[in-house]
């Protein structure tokens, strides 16, 4: 379950491993429409990921040190320890155990919402920083100039047709 919440969150908002671990049962509001906190501003959550948010919340229990179960953790992702969340790192390798490295998928999850929101947006709705935000609008930028510089200068250097013209 576990493994199937941080996926769900890595791959459709990009959060971070890090983020995803200390998120509290208090950053899922289920008002009119179920929403959790990422960021400044809450963002709408599809109803399937909301009830797989809903279920770790219900089942997440933590035991102590010595096997006893302790008192319900505020946590969605209880760690071992009583009071602590998961860890980052653990979640991780539980990620990479199931095919999903953490880096990657988060990179290719930011590349859509990077495409399509400007900078500041993105900055508010993920929670990360204004440099990142811009950074990822960069990369993610659908704009052809500068594949059309390269491609001039790179026929004017080599003096010849594109493959796709017959040359």
């Amino acid at each position: 379950m576990e493994v199937r919440v941080t996926g769900a969150l890595m791959l459709l908002y990009g959060m971070p491993i890090t983020r995803i671990a200390v998120l509290t049962h208090s950053d899922i509001t289920a008002h009119n429409t179920p929403h959790l906190r990422i960021g400044e501003h809450p963002v709408a959550l599809p109803p399937a990921v909301h009830q797989l948010l809903q279920r770790q919340a219900e089942h997440a229990v933590q035991r102590s040190a010595v096997g006893r179960v302790t008192a319900r953790p505020g946590w969605l992702l209880p760690g071992y320890a009583a009071g602590t969340h998961h860890s980052a790192a653990a979640l991780a390798r539980k990620m990479r155990f199931h095919g999903l490295p953490a880096h990657p998928s988060r990179n290719t999850a930011l590349l859509a919402p990077a495409a399509d929101l400007p900078a500041s947006v993105l900055r508010e709705t993920l929670g990360i920083s204004i440099s990142a935000a811009l950074q990822w609008t960069r990369r993610a930028a659908r704009g052809w100039n500068t594949y059309l510089t390269l491609r001039s200068g790179q026929k004017s250097a080599t003096n010849s047709e594109p493959p796709w013209n017959g040359g």
